[in-house]
């Protein structure tokens, strides 16, 4: 090596030491402090690590070239039915039910967005499809790209949901048949998913019901006070009649929670009948009966008879 080569590489060497110096911290002198740093760096790991694998979310890390599922947690693997070394050694398509140049073009569309929410169905081990939504992101580890996918079971979600549609249609056809009734239907969370029936006409403020919205968002807050309590009780599970007057109609209405399959409250539903006309009569008969009394009263020796209607 010549005499100039050994300068450069001199040179060199002391400039490297300088910017190790300048961006690093200087340990060698100070074994505590290396002990520090170590101790800190395990920390994290661990922290990190419960934060994964204890965590109750089902989780994945897949790795977007190949598909491949490098790591789960227990969650995951509880929920799946696979041992950890079962699940290691499967590819998300596996699992998934889509094809794989869909399941693909989730992937990539997680990759461009850093991030995405979707829902897609997820077969167990057991052979048994569940509903899922999966939130995605982006882990960058050692340069490279991986996807972490958190997975919630929608199954009942998805049941409930199905079977307040189904009770919908049957509601729907049962209100638009049956004069001066309505059928008023919501879910768990008070938003309204239907409302039929010519009684509604006659009813200003159901005009104001909007499908998919609650009642705090479309009432009249005078209306409130009347409608949240009857939703409340509903929702706990009871079955109830009531009779109400706005204005100058009067309404007979039974109120009943919605369940599925299994018994679990998903909804409610009111069903309402026009009594404006019955109540007149009574209140006309009332005042008839009334009136025939006073006569009586004033009749010496004479009597009145009012047949039953």
């Amino acid at each position: 090596m010549s005499q100039i080569n050994r300068l450069r590489l001199k040179v060199a060497d002391r400039r490297y030491s300088q910017l190790k110096k300048a961006i690093l911290p200087d340990t060698s002198a100070n074994p505590a402090q290396t002990n520090q740093s170590e101790a800190a760096l395990r920390e994290s790991e661990s922290f990190y690590r419960q934060m994964f694998e204890r965590n109750a979310a089902v989780k994945l890390v897949i790795e977007p070239s190949t598909a491949r599922i490098i790591k789960a947690n227990q969650a995951a693997c509880d929920f799946y039915g696979y041992t950890p070394e079962q699940i290691a050694s499967l590819r998300i398509t596996d699992i998934s039910t889509v094809s794989d140049s869909s399941l693909r073009t989730d992937i990539q569309r997680t990759l461009v967005d850093k991030g995405t929410t979707f829902e897609a169905r997820h077969r167990l081990a057991s052979g048994e499809i569940r509903d899922v939504k999966i939130s995605s992101g982006i882990l960058d580890v050692n340069k490279k790209q991986y996807l972490q996918a958190i997975i919630q079971d929608i199954t009942e979600q998805k049941q409930a949901g199905k079977a307040l549609r189904e009770s919908e249609t049957l509601y729907r056809l049962l209100a638009q048949h049956m004069p001066n009734s309505s059928v008023i239907m919501f879910d768990k969370d008070m938003r309204y998913t239907l409302a039929e029936g010519p009684f509604l006409k006659r009813l200003p403020f159901v005009t104001a019901i909007i499908i998919g919205k609650t009642p705090q968002e479309t009432l009249p807050k005078q209306i409130l006070s009347t409608i949240l309590p009857i939703n409340e009780r509903v929702l706990q599970g009871e079955s109830f009649s009531y009779e109400d007057i706005t204005g100058n109609i009067a309404s007979e209405s039974y109120a009943a929670p919605l369940r599925d399959e299994n018994g679990h409250v998903i909804g409610g539903i009111i069903l309402s009948h026009d009594i404006t006309e019955r109540k007149r009569a009574q209140k006309a008969q009332r005042e008839s009966e009334t009136l025939y009394r006073t006569l009586v009263r004033n009749m010496p020796n004479s009597g009145v008879v009012v047949a039953p209607h």
